[in-house]
């Protein structure tokens, strides 16, 4: 059936329409900056005509198949024993047991009658009716439907790998190891891929794209600094054990022929990249886009912000999910200094954990200052956006975002921002404008600058509004659009092949490659056992000693 032509943007490359893409993610669904950003460059290529197939570990609350809900209405299974050989059966038992009954009561004058219609068949087929077979032989419509999804088209097609939670983040998953195969069947053989913060995914991916001879060309997107985590997460010595770990693996991968674009948010993590072994050549920075349409100053309510402080306090802001290495020691740290000296101020905190022990940690760092401190939990849409734009000063203490898109939403909302000067922000908050950024470890300074800001309106009005124009120069669109030219430029090195050549080369092209990628996932397997379990067992042991 032919469908309508998708509406493209004038500037989008026309090369890629029609293209399959496979994106596969860490995180694709729950509330962070990584999954937010994956699925607005999924939007973006679907809405301009690319095909893109997703791949993501399932997470907390992700049931087994996408599409389930709790009012689908399950197909009907159809009996392994016929029905309608149910029903003869019991016809024939009800017409044995009336005529049982009723010889007994008839006359001898009726009997002669009765007798000739006793001769008779108990049920009387017709030429056109057969016997009703006792097992059967149709399909229920289950089984059908798992057909038709299999061999149907697939243009978007969306399949999660099983995985563990990470003990201290369930909305994060360690995917188990798969092959590659697999998951071209879930999905399909693509043109290109995409890898969204490669972990337990992206790596599998390219440990195995490095195995064929004429690899997928391939993008990656450097958007998590997992070696800085583990030095916040794991105690000595396995927070060295990590890191080590973590550079050889990334440079090794990153240096794949497979590999022909690394997008990077700073300056700081191409430095760590550079020295991690990964090709400099190949890498290209890429910001982060903000929705400033959402994210605006026109959501600031003063109801809300009545609400918040009753008696017109200060309120400082801080979105983040709830965990020790988001910097929520340091920021309580700042917040009792601030109460310390005598402001009036609510903190309004925004953003959960599934793990209640690391929930109840951080909580646990505020006590002090418990009438102060606002929890709300995860708030999306509209409601995180009045969050943003209720603030007077957004507080950023966290020293391991390779971006920090929290920055940018509140810079869009209208509301400066104070930051530790490391990572990303670093790069985001234009000092003495947009806000300040203050020596990662000088919590004086910190609190000096919190309160300069909040003692000072005039001050802060200025910066909110250079903030404003500040984030309404980035878009998605304009991110994105340099995401979908990198693609076209990694295609353009790639010759075209015909159905007929795809079909004979298969997945991985040679049984010697295909061989070499099974010895892959062995590899991946013993590094599950030398990496990923003791990262479990820390996480596990961290847990017990916080209780």
């Amino acid at each position: 059936m032919a469908t309508s032509p998708t509406a493209t943007s004038s500037d989008f490359p026309s090369e890629l329409v029609g293209k399959k893409v496979l994106l596969a993610s860490e995180s694709l669904g729950p509330i962070n900056g990584v999954s937010r950003t994956t699925q607005s460059l999924i939007d973006y290529l679907r809405k301009n005509g690319v095909n893109v197939a997703t791949v993501a570990p399932q997470y907390a609350g992700q049931p087994i198949n996408a599409n389930d809900t709790k009012t689908e209405v399950k197909p009907e299974r159809v009996p392994i024993v016929n029905k309608d050989w149910v029903r003869s059966i019991e016809a024939k038992s009800s017409s044995l047991g009336s005529r049982a009954l009723g010889g007994a009561w008839t006359w001898h004058h009726e009997r002669d009658a009765s007798d000739k219609a006793a001769q008779q068949p108990l049920l009387q087929p017709t030429s056109s009716t057969k016997r009703p077979l006792m097992i059967n032989r149709s399909r229920s419509e289950e089984p059908k439907r798992k057909v038709e999804t299999t061999t149907g088209p697939r243009v978007n097609p969306e399949y999660r790998p099983h995985g563990s939670p990470l003990p201290y983040n369930p909305d994060l998953s360690v995917a188990y190891p798969f092959r590659l195969g697999v998951l071209y069947d879930r999905t399909f053989k693509p043109d290109l891929i995409y890898l969204a913060s490669p972990a337990s995914v992206g790596f599998q991916f390219l440990v195995q794209l490095r195995q064929l001879r004429n690899p997928i060309p391939t993008l990656l997107n450097f958007q998590t600094d997992l070696s800085h985590y583990s030095t916040i997460l794991f105690a000595p010595p396995m927070d060295t054990y990590a890191v080590v770990m973590l550079q050889l693996v990334q440079g090794y991968l990153f240096r794949s022929p497979a590999v022909h674009t690394i997008f990077y948010p700073s300056a700081y993590i191409k430095s760590y990249m550079v020295a991690a072994g990964a090709p400099a050549e190949r890498m290209q920075q890429l910001g982060r886009g903000v929705d400033t349409t959402l994210f605006h100053p026109s959501r600031r309510d003063d109801a809300y912000r009545k609400e918040l402080a009753p008696n017109g306090e200060i309120i400082f802001a801080c979105i983040s999910r709830l965990a020790p290495e988001k910097g929520f020691e340091f920021l309580a740290r700042a917040a009792i200094a601030l109460a310390d000296s005598g402001l009036d101020f609510k903190l309004l905190i925004v953003g959960g954990n599934k793990n209640a022990a690391v929930e109840a940690e951080v909580h646990n760092y505020f006590r002090p200052i418990a009438s102060r401190v606002i929890f709300t939990g995860v708030l999306r849409g509209v409601a995180l956006a009045r969050a943003y734009a209720a603030a007077d000063v957004f507080l950023h203490c966290s020293i391991t975002e390779t971006f920090g898109l929290v920055v940018l939403e509140s810079m869009a909302s209208g509301v400066p921002v104070i930051a530790r000067d490391e990572g990303g922000p670093s790069e985001t908050v234009k000092h003495g404008e947009s806000g300040f950024l203050v020596p990662p470890q000088d919590l004086d300074g910190f609190v000096a600058k919190a309160l300069e800001l909040a003692n000072d309106s005039d001050l802060r009005l200025r910066m909110a509004g250079k903030a404003r124009l500040q984030a309404e120069a980035t878009t998605w669109d304009e991110i994105n659009l340099q995401v979908a030219r990198k693609m076209v430029e990694a295609l353009a090195g790639v010759p075209e092949k015909s159905d007929e050549q795809k079909l004979r080369e298969g997945y991985y092209g040679s049984w010697i490659e295909t061989v070499r990628v099974y010895f892959a996932v062995g590899i991946v397997w013993i590094f599950w056992i030398i990496a990923v379990i003791p990262l479990f067992i820390m996480g596990w042991v961290h847990g017990m000693a916080h209780r």
